[in-house]
């Protein structure tokens, strides 16, 4: 097969949609969807990709051209559109977490922007307000985690401010876990809000964030603020009574986090340096903006060792991160056909 022709099913830079226009004919094989996925998208192993696309496969439903077909006139099943959790967060990296977040938060008031690397800050995010503007570190973990107070220190220390436009008048770091005293203790010293668990599942069920918008989003890169708009013009108009609430003032009662949707199962171990309340100063600067590395076992039995960053479609070969994007693919081909 030519590199320069493309079959008609491969859909470049779409591996969901890719997928679900393989699967429909069932003379393309495993082997030939594997062939271009190895070529023009995945930088991993060959018979990882073989896994994979077999896993996502086998989770499709078996009369998938019956369900997408034309001529099937009868009434469609409509099922409620499942709601992100902080869970599902812990398989985002910082910046496509700061991504979902802003988009969220865009959905009570203003716009957002999220910087570039060579703006030398921070932070990962901007929510612009009517008259203010916050700046917003985030800080993605596995669930039942903690952070420490070393990324509040490093918030405290470092550059905040936007490269253009107005400049931030309060500073926020937000966590899909939790934080520890001490980082508490340095956030009201440093006058630093901390966001946890509670207060952003709040913010994801205000907001009515699905699951479909979220992929949505995260496919997607180096979108404007009118295409972020016509995404979330997707879901339900936010509650008067809701726009009249700040929503960095949301304080639920502490909550058991909800179940990721995506069916992972967590050890709970954490790295040293996002649990301890002690961490030396000297390892402020290895934190990283990127994502989280977890203890995450896979469901597939190919999957390495190696802990991996969580949702990185292109990961190295020796990382994970291409198993979890996949089967996030592989539940949203499932939820579309059903």
């Amino acid at each position: 097969m030519s590199q320069q022709q493309h079959p008609q099913w491969y859909q470049p830079g779409s591996i969901t949609e890719s997928i679900r226009r393989a699967i429909e004919d069932k003379a393309i094989t495993t082997e030939q969807i594997v062939d271009v996925f190895a070529t023009h998208e995945l930088d991993a192993p060959r018979d990882r990709i073989t896994t994979l696309v077999e896993n996502a496969r086998d989770q499709l439903p078996d009369n998938i051209e019956t369900a997408s077909s034309p001529t099937d006139t009868g009434p469609r099943r409509t099922s409620p559109s499942r709601i992100v959790s902080t869970a599902d967060i812990a398989y985002l990296n910082a910046h496509d977490f700061a991504r979902i977040l802003g988009a969220t938060l865009s959905r009570y008031e203003g716009s957002f922007q999220t910087p570039e690397t060579v703006d030398d800050v921070v932070v990962d995010l901007f929510w612009n307000r009517q008259h203010t503007t916050v700046a917003i570190k985030t800080a993605p973990t596995d669930p039942g985690s903690t952070r420490g107070s070393d990324i509040v220190h490093t918030v405290a220390e470092g550059n905040t401010t936007p490269a253009t436009g107005r400049g931030a008048s309060s500073t926020v770091i937000v966590s899909n876990s939790s934080f520890t005293d001490d980082a508490h203790e340095v956030a009201e010293a440093q006058e630093i809000t901390l966001i946890e668990q509670p207060t952003l599942d709040q913010w994801f069920t205000d907001v009515q964030l699905s699951h479909e918008v979220l992929g949505t989003i995260v496919e997607q890169h180096d979108l404007t603020q009118e295409e972020y708009d016509d995404i979330l013009n997707d879901l339900p108009p936010l509650p008067s009574t809701l726009q009249e609430i700040d929503p960095l003032d949301r304080q639920p009662p502490n909550i058991e986090p909800a179940a990721s949707t995506l069916n992972r199962e967590f050890t709970h171990e954490t790295p040293s340096e996002t649990t301890g309340s002690n961490t030396s100063r000297d390892d402020q600067q290895s934190e990283s903006d990127s994502a989280p590395e977890d203890s995450t076992e896979s469901v597939l039995d190919t999957a390495p060792e190696e802990h991996g960053k969580h949702g990185v479609l292109y990961a190295d070969p020796d990382e994970d991160g291409d198993v979890d994007a996949f089967d996030r693919f592989a539940a949203k081909l499932t939820e579309d056909s059903e």
